[in-house]
């Protein structure tokens, strides 16, 4: 065999070898980047649903004006808002929206406005 067929047969081990680490490393970082998405997003849920759950005890009679509520609604706003920091990572794990999703969010979004711009109360007919 002549040397320069030696020289590259080594090189292309050496590159396979490589080539299969590095699809190795790759796959199980991001595996764990996925399952820390996942998670994320399981936390910011989480935490939504009991600051939810905090404003309506909050505004029950027996709790109304409580301080120590207050301040622990607060620090849920807060929460909330350094997980919104995070929201890329946990959005791996969603699936992207269809195009009926989409028109469907927007409908939504259009007549949340026009109810709120648009509307100025029962207006009698001048006729």
């Amino acid at each position: 065999m002549n040397s320069y067929n030696i020289a590259i047969l080594l090189a292309l081990a050496i590159s396979l070898l490589a080539n299969a680490g590095l699809f190795w490393y790759v796959r199980n970082i991001i595996g764990r980047l996925l399952y820390i998405s996942q998670n994320l997003s399981d936390l910011t849920t989480l935490i939504s649903t009991y600051k939810k759950h905090l404003k309506a005890l909050y505004d029950t009679e027996m709790y109304y004006g409580d301080d120590t509520i207050k301040h622990l609604i607060e620090h849920t706003n807060s929460l909330l808002e350094l997980l919104e920091d995070y929201e890329d990572i946990a959005a791996l794990t969603e699936l992207p929206l269809t195009r009926e999703e989409i028109y469907e969010e927007n409908e939504e979004t259009t007549d949340e406005v026009e109810k709120d711009v648009f509307y100025g109360g029962t207006r009698k007919s001048d006729n």
